[in-house]
């Protein structure tokens, strides 16, 4: 006897979220894992310790000011 469609849907779904969760993860580790071999060159890497205040003020701002 074959199940009917409400007793497989706990399993679709559940297949469904962990494909989309190993689709997720290997969108964000591949480019992560490739570039991790460049070296970055010294006027990047200055250049890369101003983002984290720089998005902070991004968020922080319109919050004060508008």
């Amino acid at each position: 006897m074959s199940a009917s469609l409400g007793e497989s849907a706990p399993l679709l779904v559940w297949s469904t979220i962990i494909g989309i969760g190993l689709i997720t993860f290997a969108i964000r580790f591949i480019p992560i894992a490739l570039l991790s071999k460049l070296e970055l060159p010294a006027l990047l890497k200055r250049a890369l310790i101003y983002v984290p205040p720089a998005v902070m003020t991004a968020i922080v701002a319109p919050a004060l000011f508008f």
